[in-house]
């Protein structure tokens, strides 16, 4: 059985949507508009992973620890100017995020059968970097910890 045609002109919404279709951006601008942002992804399935030292973060960090473990130690960082988002999800593993005084820490999330601890931590200077620590710990922890370097490696540093 054949599906029934209407002839005609286009009723107001298929001209409506036909206006939009034309609207839309093209190839060029559409590459332009889905560039991937500065994403980074840390991922411990079954095992562990560490970020220590000096190392670039992105400017926005998802980590996932599922049975696993993952260490951050952004001591040692060069953290970009202004904010650097960290998006966590542990399931029945933990997340450990360690951070120098000398940087603005908000966190923020929630466990559920786990815990998430929140911290905040405001630097002195105003023009501070500022880690955003958000998620949900399921079965498993997130910690956030503000550290001090270790004396031996402030001084290699300065």
């Amino acid at each position: 059985m054949s599906r029934p045609t209407r002839d005609g002109p286009p009723s107001n919404s298929a001209r409506g949507a036909l206006q939009r279709a034309s609207d839309s951006p093209t190839g060029r601008e559409l590459e332009e508009l889905t560039e991937p942002e500065d994403v980074g992804h840390v991922v411990a399935i079954l095992g562990g992973t560490a970020r220590k030292g000096s190392w670039e973060p992105p400017a926005r960090l998802r980590v996932l620890a599922l049975m696993g473990g993952v260490e951050l130690d952004f001591r040692d960082a060069n953290l970009l100017e202004g904010e650097t988002v960290v998006e966590v999800l542990a399931v029945m593993g933990g997340v450990t995020i360690v951070v120098p005084p000398e940087v603005d820490v908000q966190a923020s999330g929630a466990g559920f059968l786990g815990g998430f601890s929140s911290v905040s931590n405001e630097a002195d200077a105003p023009d501070a970097p500022l880690l955003l620590v958000k998620g949900l710990a399921v079965m498993g922890g997130v910690d956030v910890k503000v550290k001090k370097l270790p004396l031996t490696r402030r001084l290699i540093r300065e």
